[in-house]
């Protein structure tokens, strides 16, 4: 029993620690610690509902309830007495003092996990993207560490949630990417695109498949501009060159293949993708650019 074992907890550090996982908020944790202090005996016979209830006023989630009672029994603090259906219903002896100890060194663990998500998002990594022409010795056979272009892309466009950013200034009709394109307005994702020369051909016949295939509400979740400009003498004074993609703020792609099926089957391309606090500058690159671009109609 817990009570009956208590010398083997004195300065014992924890090796499990279920409950910071669970129940990362620093004022939770705060709160059992003071709930367990203000029971005024070191031992406690008790249920898991009761025990809930005894310890904090605050509301913890069924998950957060069942990771605490898991945690106690984990840190042998905890000696399951009683049965019951389940884990919540079930009765345990529980040394007070020890609880304490064991919530303050999962405070502790919560601090560093949230930390660590923190320094995650400051982490920068990135990834090599190529596309190496059929035919050539390479396009089986990619360096190690290097990630077939076309199909990373399509699933970086897949997985966007809320937002996407394209700068592209070529397209054409061929690429499935086009498809993928098509179907970001359809689950609601707000979609910025920055081309050049819409009246090209291809690039009518592009944007006039998504005028065509997309409803009127979906469509409006499309923003094309065009950033294209010449002088009286016909000489291009402004164009959009860059190729890159920002998706959810998160995660962006800058690489040199246009949407084309040309650059994403027989031309050599090179890209990265990157996650990291440069993903916000990228953004904040396009969209100051966007900005001063010109709005366009794709019917």
């Amino acid at each position: 029993m817990a009570s009956e074992d208590s010398a083997r907890h004195v300065g014992r550090l924890c090796e499990d620690f279920t409950i910071a996982g669970a129940i990362s908020e620093a004022a939770v944790l705060e709160s059992l610690c003071d709930g367990f202090r203000d029971i005024p005996t070191d031992t406690i016979d008790i249920s898991g509902q009761g025990l809930i209830q005894e310890i904090t006023e605050m509301t913890l989630s069924q998950t957060e309830q069942e990771a605490l009672l898991i945690g106690l029994l984990q840190t042998d603090v905890a000696d399951r007495i009683g049965g019951g259906h389940t884990i919540l219903e079930a009765t345990y002896r529980i040394n007070t003092t020890h609880a304490v100890e064991v919530l303050t060194q999962q405070l502790i663990a919560a601090h560093a996990l949230t930390d660590d998500a923190t320094d995650s998002k400051r982490r920068t990594t990135v990834e090599t993207l190529a596309t190496f022409p059929v035919g050539t010795s390479q396009s089986p056979h990619r360096p190690e560490g290097v990630v077939d272009l076309p199909p990373r892309l399509r699933r970086l466009l897949l997985e966007a949630k809320e937002s996407v950013r394209i700068a592209n200034p070529y397209f054409d009709t061929t690429p499935r990417i086009i498809d993928d394109i098509l179907a970001l307005p359809r689950k609601g994702v707000h979609t910025a695109i920055l081309t050049r020369e819409l009246n090209h051909p291809d690039h009518r016949a592009v944007f006039g498949r998504i005028h065509e295939t997309l409803t009127a509400e979906e469509e409006a979740l499309i923003d094309v501009r065009e950033l294209y400009a010449q002088d009286s003498s016909g000489r291009q004074t402004t164009a959009t060159h860059a190729k890159l993609m920002v998706v959810d703020d998160e995660i962006a792609y800058v690489g040199s293949a246009n949407l084309t099926i040309t650059s994403l089957t027989s031309n050599f391309e090179l890209g990265v993708i990157i996650k990291g606090p440069p993903v916000a500058d990228i953004a904040a690159a396009f969209d100051a650019i966007f900005k001063d671009s010109t709005e366009v109609s794709i019917e």
